[in-house]
């Protein structure tokens, strides 16, 4: 069995925790650079380098529409890019496939009038890149495209994202 299918097994067993993530990125490096369709099926890029009109503190959010434990940060990271796009934040939720499609996700974000753009990893490009070992798992990426926060979800994301808008 590879080490894929190993997490995956282990995801659907409720085991995720206990297993190391695949290659995740580390904070100080360059965030992968992954192109995913979001729900209307229009390509997205996130992460890399940013183009100078681009350079925004930029959230990646995992989770899928059977995780309920990914509800609750959710409703704070929702709250806080209301709160904080004007200054030049945005948050982009990556729902996983693992037990579901586009259109299951497309039903929890109307069900739940989740406003923040929805993207779909069906092929588990980004969940690789970013070495997801767990849902839900929080990327926070600065203003260069660099890698300050990985792991799952802590409290307090909002006081985190100012401190780093307030950076040069």
């Amino acid at each position: 069995m590879t080490p894929i299918r190993i997490r995956r097994t282990a995801l659907a067993l409720g085991l995720a925790a206990v297993l190391p993530a695949s290659a995740a990125p580390q904070p100080g490096e360059q965030a992968p650079l992954v192109t995913l369709p979001d729900l209307d099926g229009k390509s997205v890029t996130v992460g890399g380098p940013p183009s100078a009109a681009d350079a925004t503190v930029t959230s990646l959010y995992f989770m899928a529409a059977w995780c309920d434990p990914c509800l609750a940060p959710l409703r704070e990271l929702e709250l806080t890019a209301a709160r904080l796009a004007p200054r030049g934040y945005r948050a982009t939720v990556i729902g996983v496939a693992t037990r579901e499609d586009a259109a299951r996700l497309r039903e929890l974000t109307r069900l739940k009038g989740i406003e923040l753009p929805i993207l779909y990893d069906g092929g588990q490009s980004a969940e690789r890149a970013y070495g997801v070992g767990a849902l839900p798992w929080h990327v926070v990426i600065d203003q260069k495209g660099v890698i300050r926060k990985i792991g799952p979800p802590e409290k307090g994301i909002r006081a985190a994202v100012e401190a780093l808008l307030e950076e040069p």
